[in-house]
């Protein structure tokens, strides 16, 4: 099969819709699969969509600063067949930088243990920097002290392994 490059995850969601249900499940980059059941007892219909931003609006952005590339890029995947804009960094010098250059994210999924400036010292000069002092942070981490984290003013503690259905409500939760 020409272009095939093996299976992607999935990721399924089922909305109600009027009296019915619809269930999505990512097909592909080019847009999503649904099957749409009008009434609950009637047969799915088949139909494939494609989410334009230009259309929905602006994409929320998600700043993800975490040293590990799998997990960045993880994220980053899932977010995006969320419909998320996503920024990465791979430290906090990175995600300053970030801060300093691009487009101001939502929100800011950080992790606390990484090299180079570690998520508390991000966090420290963050809340110094006035135009993104206000920047909503979820801390993801495999070791927090949930009284240590506190102090660092987050919105909300993730450990890691990380549950898709917990980040995505994490995230629903806390994005501006």
């Amino acid at each position: 099969m020409p272009g095939y490059q093996g299976a992607r995850p999935s990721v399924s969601l089922v909305r109600p819709v009027r009296r019915g249900h619809i269930s999505c499940g990512h097909t592909d980059l080019r847009g999503t699969s649904e099957l749409i059941r009008d009434f609950p007892d009637s047969p799915p219909r088949r139909c494939d969509v494609q989410i334009d931003p230009l259309v929905t609006g602006h994409r929320k952005t998600i700043l993800v600063v975490d040293d590990d590339q799998d997990i960045r890029d993880t994220l980053t995947e899932l977010l995006t067949d969320e419909g998320y804009s996503v920024l990465n960094a791979s430290n906090g010098e990175e995600a300053l930088a970030t801060l300093r250059t691009k487009e101001r994210p939502d929100l800011i999924l950080l992790d606390l243990m990484m090299p180079v400036m570690d998520g508390w010292q991000f966090r420290a000069a963050q809340q110094n920097e006035p135009g993104v002092a206000d920047i909503p942070v979820v801390v993801v981490s495999a070791t927090p002290k949930d009284d240590k984290v506190q102090k660092l003013g987050a919105a909300q503690l993730l450990k890691k392994p990380i549950r898709l259905e917990e980040l995505l409500d994490a995230v629903s939760r806390h994005i501006c």
